[in-house]
């Protein structure tokens, strides 16, 4: 029920927040036209997505919940990071995966999102990901490649200053 919840402040314009924007062609104070604009409400949705996913263990609204923190909020807001780690491990913590999973999961380690930096455990999931049928095409499998390589590159420049 409360996937439902999240959703009907994503979807049901009825618990939209209202916004005023300017509608006018070239933005300017004078001749400003603002206007009222229903938009989704992500704040109240993400409170009912972490409710469902932290609950039920549901990867669905762990995956949405991931999502709108990604694109529409800050993920300097620690209560916001702190769900973004919860979504990605409980997405990882499945029997079944999506490629978000990895990346998602991948990245808690890669930047120590509320746990300590480990580049090593960062790539092994990277890897993993590549290992998944589902994530060897397309521009989830350029992101694990890429991120990957970027690992390896850093870490053959700090062995080679360790050398010198």
């Amino acid at each position: 029920i409360n996937y439902q919840d999240g959703m009907k402040y994503l979807i049901d314009e009825r618990y939209f927040d209202t916004k005023k924007i300017n509608k006018a062609e070239n933005y300017s104070e004078v001749g400003a036209d603002f206007q009222d604009v229903a938009v989704p409400n992500y704040i109240k949705a993400l409170e009912s997505l972490k409710k469902s996913a932290i609950e039920n263990n549901n990867p669905i609204s762990a995956y949405t919940g991931a999502y709108i923190i990604q694109t529409y909020t800050n993920m300097q807001n620690q209560e916001y990071l702190q769900m973004f780690v919860k979504f990605s491990e409980i997405m990882y913590n499945q029997e079944t995966r999506i490629c978000q999973a990895y990346l998602n999961y991948g990245a808690v380690f890669e930047n120590g999102y509320y746990t300590e930096k480990n580049e090593d455990k960062a790539v092994e999931i990277f890897k993993e990901g590549l290992k998944d049928k589902k994530c060897q095409k397309g521009w989830k499998s350029a992101i694990l490649n890429s991120k990957i390589l970027s690992y390896k590159l850093a870490k053959e420049q700090r062995d080679a200053k360790k050398k010198n």
